[in-house]
Parts: C-alpha cells; structure tokens; sequence
C-alpha cells in the first residue's frame, strides 16, 4: 500500500507543477503568440478560447480540474479502483501529447511543455508499474482510460463555456 500511496503523492505533485507552469505562463504566451495558434487553426473552436482566455478564467478552469482530481483520489483510495488511476494517469499522459503536438504545430515552446515532457515520463512509468502491481488486462486497461480521458475533455469544454459565461454576464452588469 505505500508504493501505491508514493504514486498518488507523485502524480499529484507532477501534476501540479505542470498545471502551475500553465498557469503562470499561459495566458502571457497567448497574447504574444495567439496569432501563431489562429493562422494554424483558422475557423476553428480555438480561436475563440485563445481570444477569451485570461488569468482569472484560466485560473478557475486549472483549479476546477485540481478539485476533480483530488476527488477522484479519494474516490480510488476509499475504493481501492486502481483502474481508475491509471485511466487518469494515461488520460493525463494524452493530454501532455496534445501539449508536444500543439508546440510542432507552432514551431515554439508552449508553456507547459517542458513540465509536461517531465510528468508525461513520469506518468508514464507509474502507469507502467501500477498495470503490472495489478496484472490489469489491456482492455480494462483501454476502457477506463476511454472514459476518463472522455471525460477530461468534455470537463475542459464545459469548464471554458461556464467560465466565458460567467465572465461575460459580470461583464455585462
């Protein structure tokens, strides 16, 4: 039980330093170099987003995502559904290939990346020992990572649509 205890701690750790990187350097990153990301994706959804973000929206969505996942800890050490932590922890590792992916695209170092390269090799080895702690089958394996990373993108959609309108409605007052 303590080597899983250590990959919780671990995930939350990494996870943390880089969504504090994000954070911090993200929405400075968008205003100097938005454009790079709207000629790239012309009509698409991002411009939007890369438009509205700011500091304080960019903020709540990173600590709405920390909530969900701290819950979602709780819910797996309570549990004991280890599945569902390594779905979170390969969902996450997804989510770092979008950030190598979107830095290609650009040609440019994006905030989040080098924190990302660092806690994708680290996720990636925790899913690694957590799948063979456990002998999990491929297909649960691929099922719960299915749902989870199903569900941090529709959270990140719901979040930027919840965080623009209850910007725009204080905007309005």
């Amino acid at each position: 039980m303590k080597e899983i205890f250590v990959y919780y701690l671990l995930f939350l750790i990494v996870f943390t330093m880089h969504e504090f990187e994000e954070v911090l350097f993200l929405t400075k990153w968008l205003n100097k170099n938005g454009n790079i990301l709207k000629n790239k994706f012309r009509k698409r959804p991002i411009n939007k987003i890369v438009k509205e973000m700011d500091e304080v929206k960019f903020g709540l969505i990173v600590l709405e995502e920390y909530l969900l996942l701290l819950g979602s800890l709780i819910y797996v050490v309570l549990t004991d559904k280890n599945i569902i932590f390594v779905g979170v922890v390969i969902g996450y590792t997804f989510h770092i290939i979008v950030h190598i992916i979107q830095a290609l695209v650009a040609k440019k170092y994006i905030p989040g990346l080098s924190t990302g390269i660092i806690s994708g090799g680290i996720s990636i080895y925790i899913a690694y020992k957590m799948i063979n702690l456990y002998a999990y089958h491929f297909i649960d394996i691929v099922e719960a990572t299915f749902i989870i990373f199903s569900v941090i993108v529709l959270n990140l959609l719901i979040c930027h649509f919840v965080v623009n309108k209850l910007f725009e409605r204080n905007d309005q007052i």
